[in-house]
């Protein structure tokens, strides 16, 4: 997925695969960086319908492996476009330290 697609025509909405999130994925350099990364892919904004989504993705950064992906969406809000979509990584971050972190530990 290299394209970005901007429509009021919510037919136009769709979701990124496993595969689109693991080619976007190959397609970074670490820089020769080793361990577990973490990237918000967004695949994403909605001012219709006041959503925010992204996956949530780890990787082995020496081998640009997917480790684990989750799609979330969640609330913008604020004042400014920045801060406006901004919100909704941040109510990712609280809800993967409140809920999401643990069940994912849990079920690896």
């Amino acid at each position: 997925m290299d394209t970005a697609i901007a429509s009021k025509d919510l037919t136009n909405v769709f979701h990124l695969s496993n595969g689109d999130v693991a080619s976007i994925v190959k397609g970074y350099n670490f820089g020769g960086k080793t361990g577990i990364g973490f990237l918000f892919i967004m695949e994403s904004i909605n001012k219709k319908d006041e959503r925010g989504s992204m996956y949530c993705t780890f990787i082995d950064m020496a081998t640009s492996k997917v480790l684990l992906t989750e799609r979330l969406t969640e609330k913008p809000g604020g004042f400014g476009l920045r801060n406006y979509w901004a919100k909704s990584i941040y109510e990712a971050i609280d809800d993967i330290k409140d809920k999401k972190f643990e069940e994912w530990a849990r079920n690896k």
